[in-house]
């Protein structure tokens, strides 16, 4: 992104590869303590600074709102969170164990929302569009961006995968 716009690319964040991915993990309070000890800011690097963060995909906020928060603290003058993903809207019911939908901050809020909610200067997602053209020639499911999915559950059949899910994560 820094090559197309320009810019120098610098990182700002040092990441603690040995700390598991935050939005898989059943409680809130735990995604929260993974995701404190997944990064630090290179604060000589973001003092001052307009930053871009760019990330995979915006579930919950989680990650992404502490990110905002440890730039903010190390002297970010903006600070412009990127999606590589368009909204997720949904869960996926197909193996990866996202989230329920109340949960997922897209489904509720649009980007404007989500920037308060971050304290992000903005958000900026990919669009669907532009990311079914990329792999225009691949069969891909794209539900957890449209709802649409392939095999064409039913809204009883998601309310039922997520009373399981809600069940499971107190039991």
């Amino acid at each position: 992104m820094a090559e197309a716009l320009g810019v120098p690319y610098r990182r700002g964040l040092a990441k603690n590869n040995h700390v598991g991915r935050s939005f898989i993990v059943p409680t809130q309070a735990r995604r929260e303590q993974i995701v404190r000890q997944k990064l630090n800011p290179l604060k000589d690097v973001v003092r001052g600074k307009k930053v871009a963060v760019v990330d995979d995909s915006i579930v919950r906020g989680t990650t992404s709102k502490h990110i905002v928060k440890l730039l903010r603290e190390s002297g970010a003058a903006e600070i412009y969170f990127v999606s590589a993903a368009p909204p997720i809207v949904c869960p996926c019911i197909y193996g990866i164990d996202m989230s329920v939908k109340r949960e997922i901050i897209a489904a509720h809020y649009d980007p404007k929302q989500i920037a308060h909610y971050l304290e992000a200067d903005a958000v900026i997602y990919q669009s669907l569009e532009d990311l079914r053209a990329l792999y225009k020639d691949l069969p891909c499911c794209y539900a957890c961006f449209s709802g649409e999915y392939p095999t064409g559950a039913s809204e009883e059949l998601l309310k039922q995968i997520e009373q399981e899910k809600e069940c499971s994560t107190r039991n």
